[in-house]
């Protein structure tokens, strides 16, 4: 599998002479492997570590070289450019040779041999550092990576005490207006349901993120039953979320109150795990439906919610089809009244609470579903000269040209959006890769200019996971601007 120039994972376990492997003995593929900076200490393989957010976190040089001490930097600077060039196989490096040389193999991080590093980054780079210099940048380096890695792990998922306090709000928050919700007519409690819902809304789209985070659907722990759970997510896609009418025009759809009852259990059940956050997705988006309407602003979130959620559960063609569809019923609600003043009321909620544009919204509907048919063109998963999957409002188009245009509708009404820039560049890098000519992907880059150019490869590198895609995207990006070769030190 081809990586990016450093990638965070280790391809194969290291063994040691004297374990019983003997000439059997493999070394690490690379340098910057697990979050430390030269560390050549190895990790137990005895345990299968515990699922953890997937989410990419992409280091430059520069990033790296300001965090530690002014007199340091220098040789920080010549012990990174070095590392990037051993890790990129430059020229005829043999990793295997340098890492036997600098990175002898074994627990004791104090063992390397920093004269040995010191020859070869002068035989890189040509700087010249003594040992103590070099002993001194990595000791510096490691410490800023690891209080860098400190900040992110506290950063990244509210404390699950935290969690459970705001899930317990909602659940009294149910419990209280259950009986107003379900024995009332809905014309008399339009300001109540409008409050609910939104923080409904509010978790769902919570647990969405700690689900994508956790790459569910694609990187599924073993302690989830995916054979039940994909039963339950697929019919609730078909039998809920495909509903074009208003919820109550559906005679055998379940009612309110079994909606509330159900999510009331999901909370009270919920302990912290993708698969509790899976049922808080799919359970409260069905009761943001039925209070505000699927075809409503939140609808439309609820939707996109579950779709994204459960996407490595979800068929391309109906994954795509209900994201082209939603995208164009988020559009439809630009200039809606009732949209327009739900969007002025939910302004002046607290941050977490607020709601996207309706065109945003679109934007993030359309971007799903162009970089999924992207990323199965580009995998050989679909043949971009088969028609796709009709889309009502348009004439039969192949599925890459359904990608393009689509593409191209975020492009004319979201352009500055992030998400819509990142999937430009996923764009010329998967029509470079299928029509095998780069000229249009490289006068692309050529325009952006160097450092417009970086930030679309980290953004990318951050939000796409297909390891080969994210590589062939760097080549581009670096021919097109050969100064960037050495930017980009850790991407984990």
């Amino acid at each position: 599998m081809t990586k990016p120039v450093v990638h965070p994972d280790f391809d194969t376990p290291a063994r040691h002479a004297g374990d019983g492997e003997g000439e059997s003995r493999q070394r690490w593929r690379t340098v910057f492997v697990d979050g430390t900076i030269l560390d050549s200490t190895t990790p137990s393989f005895d345990d299968k570590p515990a699922a953890e957010p997937r989410t990419r976190t992409v280091t430059r040089l520069d990033d790296e070289v300001a965090a530690v001490r002014k007199n340091v930097q220098d040789s920080a600077r010549a012990v990174l450019a070095w590392l990037s060039a051993v890790v990129a196989h430059e020229g005829k490096t043999d990793l295997d040779d340098i890492l036997d040389r600098c990175l002898r193999p074994g627990p004791d991080i104090e063992r390397v041999n920093f004269a040995a590093m010191a020859e070869d980054i002068f035989r890189v780079t040509g700087v010249e550092l003594s040992a103590k210099r070099v002993q001194t940048a990595v000791t510096h380096l490691r410490a800023a990576r690891e209080k860098a890695n400190e900040q992110a792990a506290a950063a990244a998922m509210p404390a699950k005490d935290e969690l459970a306090e705001r899930l317990a709000e909602l659940d009294g928050r149910l419990r209280d207006n259950f009986a107003t919700l379900t024995t009332q007519e809905p014309d008399g409690q339009a300001a109540l349901r409008r409050e609910i819902g939104t923080a409904v809304l509010t978790a769902v789209r919570s647990a969405a993120g700690r689900v994508i985070d956790r790459d569910f659907g694609e990187g599924i722990p073993d302690t989830v039953n995916l054979h039940a759970l994909e039963g339950r997510f697929l019919g609730f896609v078909r039998d809920t979320l495909r509903q074009q009418a208003a919820f109550g025009l559906a005679s055998d759809h379940p009612t309110l109150e079994h909606d509330l009852r159900r999510l009331l259990i999901t909370l009270a059940d919920h302990d912290a795990t993708a698969e509790a956050d899976m049922k808080l997705v799919m359970h409260g988006s069905a009761v943001v439906s039925s209070l505000l309407g699927v075809d409503s602003l939140p609808g439309v979130m609820a939707q996109l919610n579950v779709l994204v959620s459960g996407r490595g559960l979800i068929d391309t063609d109906l994954y795509v089809a209900e994201m082209v569809r939603l995208g164009h019923l988020a559009e439809s609600l630009r200039d809606d009244a009732a949209t327009k003043t739900f969007m002025n009321w939910v302004r002046r909620l607290p941050e977490d609470q607020r709601l996207p544009s309706p065109i945003r919204v679109a934007s993030y509907c359309r971007s799903n579903a162009t970089t999924r048919l992207l990323d199965k063109l580009f995998a050989g998963d679909l043949d971009p000269d088969a028609l796709a999957l009709a889309d009502a409002t348009q004439p039969p188009r192949t599925y890459l040209q359904l990608a393009l245009d689509t593409h191209d509708r975020m492009l004319e009404l979201d352009a500055g959006f992030t998400l819509t820039l990142t999937t430009h560049l996923l764009r010329h890098v998967v029509v470079a890769h299928l029509t095998r000519n780069k000229t249009d992907a490289l006068a692309h880059l050529e325009s952006l200019g160097p450092a417009k150019s970086l930030d679309r490869l980290e953004a990318l590198i951050k939000f796409d996971n297909n390891d080969e895609l994210v590589a062939e995207a760097q080549q581009l990006v670096i021919q097109a601007h050969p100064s960037l070769k050495r930017q980009l030190v850790c991407v984990r």
